[in-house]
């Protein structure tokens, strides 16, 4: 079996989903380029691929680039190509790394459809279902994020992904917004693209007073009360929150993984409130 055939087609879109402070100069018309894979033997595969900034720019990389290490090779060549593609990437060509992608989803499929087999069955699949989220689109509104993850929670989706767009605080009304709308039994994900740091997705604060010491014991608590929310807060705070630490005299000499198991069970304990 040998790959014969390849077509391309370019779908512009011309509709931009970043603001400014994301796209800049350059236009932006997130079009897709689609790509059928014929063989010898009569099968055929098509797959997509991104072009968000040019689909002129992705669908000229394909043609120039890419298709020519595959066309004329087996599909079970897999890892052969992609190794051929890391060694012309690694020297001066610098493809788009969205490329490589949709050509390896396109030869598991050749290589399982010659074997007759679903792509799950062909790679050894081992479960019968899997849980699906959706992936929403960008909005400017919290109700236009609540009303398409109540489209999706109907249709039997009951996991969502919102792409808040930014600054921090929208994204956090728009965090409530879905929670308050979806309901607890719906899982909610967030991909705001690291617009703003982790201090500034959850909050925290330190209360340290002059009860508990002098200047140096002071600052001493508000260091360990720092590291204890680097460590923790990534994964036990919670997101929209404000996280309060008061100091205690205790608090100075205590060592470092008790205040860590203690602050981890508090955090675990407001959780489920």
């Amino acid at each position: 079996m040998r790959i014969t055939e390849a077509e391309t087609w370019l779908c512009r879109r011309d509709r931009n989903y970043f603001d400014s402070s994301r796209t800049g100069r350059s236009p932006m018309p997130w079009d897709v380029v689609v790509l059928r894979l014929a063989t010898d033997t009569g099968l055929s595969s098509v797959v997509s691929f991104l072009g968000a900034r040019s689909g002129l720019v992705t669908e000229a990389f394909l043609h120039e680039n890419i298709l020519p290490v595959v066309l004329g090779r087996d599909p079970h060549d897999r890892e052969a190509i992609w190794h051929e593609y890391w060694n012309m990437d690694r020297h001066l060509c610098f493809f788009p790394v969205y490329l490589p992608g949709p050509i390896d989803a396109a030869l598991w499929e050749l290589a399982a459809l010659e074997a007759s087999l679903p792509l799950h069955r062909y790679i050894g699949s081992y479960r019968t279902s899997l849980p699906v989220y959706a992936s929403g689109l960008f909005h400017e509104a919290a109700d236009e994020y609540v009303a398409e993850a109540k489209r999706y929670a109907a249709d039997g989706i009951r996991a969502y992904k919102g792409h808040p767009c930014g600054p921090w605080r929208k994204d956090m009304e728009i965090h409530a917004a879905l929670r308050n709308g979806v309901g607890p039994d719906v899982a909610l994900f967030s991909d705001p693209v690291g617009e703003y740091s982790l201090d500034e997705a959850i909050r925290v604060g330190f209360t340290v007073t002059k009860k508990i010491g002098n200047a140096v014991v002071r600052n001493r608590m508000k260091r360990r009360f720092r590291a204890l929310a680097r460590e923790l807060m990534p994964v036990e705070g919670i997101g929209g929150a404000d996280h309060v630490l008061i100091g205690r005299q205790s608090g100075v000499e205590r060592p470092y993984a008790t205040l860590r198991d203690e602050l981890a069970k508090a955090l675990a304990k407001a959780r489920r409130r």
